[in-house]
């Protein structure tokens, strides 16, 4: 083997090496997204029970008001 020249399985181990990180940077882009998205629903839990509370103190303003 002269120096510079590659074997096909050196081209080959390049390949896989090549397909595994564009994988792991998918598996990392998922990730994020996922995180993301339960970040998002972590809020809008949290938003619905703001909400709620909200609805519940009116109520109670409100029957102290028509007393």
């Amino acid at each position: 083997m002269f120096p510079g020249n590659t074997s096909d399985s050196d081209k080959s181990g390049r390949k896989r090496f090549a397909e595994v990180d564009v994988l792991k940077d998918m598996l990392n882009e998922k990730d994020r997204q996922i995180r993301l998205l339960h970040k998002k629903l972590k809020q809008s839990d949290e938003y619905g029970r703001n909400l709620s509370d909200l609805l519940r103190e009116l109520v109670r303003l409100l029957a102290i008001i028509e007393q």
